[in-house]
């Protein structure tokens, strides 16, 4: 049996759930509540406070559309989390050496719960700040 890191792509289902999600949020104006109905944030839901992520989907929406500094507006965290996510997953499957140093950080349960601490961080700060 062969372990994770020795694969050399993606599963084909994060392929597929990926492409999915891009031309869902691509076509479908998040904001236009009148539409398809998208989940939203139960957090903001039952207390009226914004989670880490809330604004996601208008921010990728808006993204998708090239439009950056709206997709800032609606959450600063979008932009840097998705370059982020495409290094980890191009380096958890490639075997290239140069990216050997992000593969171990990203498997550092140490770096783990720095990065759950800046997400929490992120939604307080949002919170007290009305960001």
């Amino acid at each position: 049996m062969s372990s994770p890191s020795s694969k050399t792509s993606p599963p084909p289902m994060l392929l597929l759930t990926l492409a999915a999600a891009v031309v869902v949020y691509y076509f479908v104006d998040p904001s236009d509540a009148g539409r398809i109905p998208l989940p939203q944030c139960p957090l903001r839901l039952f207390t009226g406070l914004s989670c880490p992520l809330c604004g996601m989907q208008r921010s990728l929406h808006a993204l998708l559309h090239g439009h950056l500094v709206e997709a800032f507006s609606y959450n600063y965290l979008l932009v840097p989390l998705i370059l982020l996510t495409i290094v980890i997953i191009i380096a958890h499957y490639t075997h290239t050496k140069a990216l050997t140093p992000i593969r171990q950080l990203a498997d550092n349960k140490k770096a783990q719960i720095a990065a759950l601490i800046i997400l929490i961080a992120w939604g307080v700060l949002r919170n007290i700040l009305s960001i």
